[in-house]
């Protein structure tokens, strides 16, 4: 049995130097943003959708606008914001890491794809927010590319990991 140290990163490291178990490479807040967030949201806007279209037209006051105008504006918003939550919030996942394997999670489905499957890591910026995108060599259940908000050990753990040459240099 190996003898397992914690170093600065907490990351579990035995004395070889590679990760003894599988670590968490994504953020916790990514359960909020995956699916808390999109879920009340989409919730809150769906009910003011509802409330437009139940309330008589003379209870409305709508004083610059038609109330058909209005009513078709809440949907038009609920549409934009479906499309901006499907392009963005849901592409997130919750990735996890061993030295051999790479498990990613959408929170129904896990899964495992080799280290050797990976094409490349890359960190970019996102409105203000580090998003780590992993490139596939080939597509898998959830695409070729899956992204994931890094933790604060995210940069450790590949590093301990062992992985350092699959990380894409930033661009200039």
């Amino acid at each position: 049995m190996e003898n397992i140290e914690y170093n600065a990163d907490s990351a579990p490291v035995s004395n070889t130097g590679a990760l003894s178990r599988t670590s968490l490479l994504s953020s916790n807040y990514t359960l909020f943003w995956r699916v808390f967030f999109p879920i009340f949201s989409t919730v809150f806007l769906f009910g003011l959708m509802v409330a437009f279209y139940l309330t008589e037209e003379n209870d409305m006051l709508f004083p610059l606008v038609p109330v058909l105008w209005a009513r078709i504006g809440i949907v038009v918003v609920m549409l934009l914001w479906m499309f901006l939550l499907y392009r963005t919030l849901w592409r997130l996942k919750r990735v996890d890491a061993d030295t051999q394997h790479v498990y990613v999670t959408n929170y129904w489905h896990t899964v495992r794809y080799p280290w050797t499957d990976v094409n490349h890591l890359e960190l970019k910026n996102r409105v203000g927010r580090h998003v780590w995108q992993i490139e596939l060599k080939a597509p898998g259940r959830f695409g070729q590319t899956i992204y994931f908000f890094p933790s604060a050990q995210t940069a450790g753990f590949i590093e301990a990991l062992g992985v350092q040459s699959l990380v894409k240099p930033p661009k200039a």
